[in-house]
């Protein structure tokens, strides 16, 4: 009897879907798997497994420690997949997982990724301390419908830091604005919540972090992805080193353009869409647009294929 594989569009989560026990039982037992996780332990200067499975909360969700965390975990899990027999038709990863997907796609190896994921935390965590500020998802608004709020808004206005699905757009900037932006949504009908990270990601507050990964992304080299990759930026492929790095870096001052990436995802002819990491928060997101589509969290997906 043949060996099981599985050909779907792979996805990598960001910041916000990680948990306490998330270097689970399945990545600690394959050696690939635990290659990973034992390079990001070195990279980080930490016992990353420990961490992962231990915590505590507050520490696990820092952003630098957080995103190298949740970085180790989905590419541990995308060794494991991949020895499974998981076949990438497509790769993309939200936010982040962007640059899990450009190492899935070959534009990264493995160390220089989570290197430059180390360096994109330290950097981040550094911004936000200087512009501090926050993120709020809109639930129940169209993107249109957010845009107009914010034209109505007078002062400070928040971007619009994620458009994740049909009626979900998240904002990031100062506090005060957010919370202009929440009581003129709420007045709307919106639902609105806070979202549980430490800074206004894809916002120009996040310009010096930015500036920082170009440099480091100029030294590093990245190679054309020999697997489609699809950007959040444009919703649409990079095809060109060149345009991955670029993608990357202005990614986070920028849309994270998610609905209609996972809209490219959902035509392409695949049985299945896998979240390559923790949990399950894209295919959560991705079902109220697509009901028609199968989404996969890790676990599953190892399951379909019998295990490693």
């Amino acid at each position: 009897m043949g060996r099981r594989t599985l050909a779907a569009a792979v996805v990598f989560p960001g910041q916000g879907s990680q948990f306490t026990g998330m270097a689970e039982a399945p990545l600690l037992e394959n050696p690939a798997s635990l290659e990973v996780m034992h390079a990001a332990s070195r990279i980080a200067g930490i016992d990353l497994i420990g961490l992962c499975n231990e915590g505590p909360e507050e520490k696990v969700a820092r952003t630098d420690l957080c995103q190298l965390s949740v970085a180790a975990v989905s590419l541990a899990w995308w060794a494991l997949l991949r020895e499974a027999g998981l076949k990438a038709a497509a790769v993309a990863g939200h936010s982040l997982g962007e640059w899990c997907a450009a190492c899935a796609a070959g534009s990264l190896g493995l160390e220089d990724a989570l290197v430059l994921i180390r360096e994109r935390g330290k950097a981040m965590l550094k911004a936000s301390r200087e512009k501090p500020g926050g993120m709020l998802a809109l639930l129940g608004l169209t993107i249109g419908e957010v845009e107009d709020l914010l034209e109505g808004l007078e002062g400070e206005r928040p971007a619009l830091a994620n458009h994740n699905a049909e009626r979900q757009v998240v904002l990031a900037g100062g506090i005060d604005p957010l919370k202009k932006a929440a009581e003129a949504a709420a007045a709307r009908g919106a639902r609105c919540s806070w979202l549980k990270v430490g800074g206004p990601f894809h916002s120009p507050r996040m310009l010096k972090a930015r500036r920082e990964m170009e440099r480091l992304l100029a030294q590093t080299g990245i190679d054309d992805p020999y697997l489609p990759f699809y950007t959040g930026l444009t919703g649409g492929r990079a095809t060109s080193g060149g345009e991955v790095a670029a993608c990357l870096a202005e990614g986070m001052t920028s849309t994270v353009r998610w609905h209609r990436l996972q809209r490219e995802l959902a035509s392409l002819p695949v049985s299945a869409q896998v979240e390559v990491g923790p949990g399950k928060i894209l295919g959560r997101m991705a079902s109220r647009d697509h009901p028609q589509k199968r989404f996969l969290s890790s676990p599953e997906a190892l399951d379909m294929l019998g295990g490693a």
